[in-house]
């Protein structure tokens, strides 16, 4: 199980892009980690 804790920030448009692709790329990860797992 995995809990979320939403908190609110700001920060610049380019942070957040920088985010998204680590979200991105961690996400991807996860996924070629539960293929492999099969």
């Amino acid at each position: 199980m995995y809990r979320t804790v939403k908190i609110p920030f700001q920060t610049s448009k380019k942070d957040i892009d920088r985010l998204f692709e680590c979200n991105r790329i961690s996400a991807q990860i996860w996924n070629d980690c539960l293929v492999i797992a099969k």
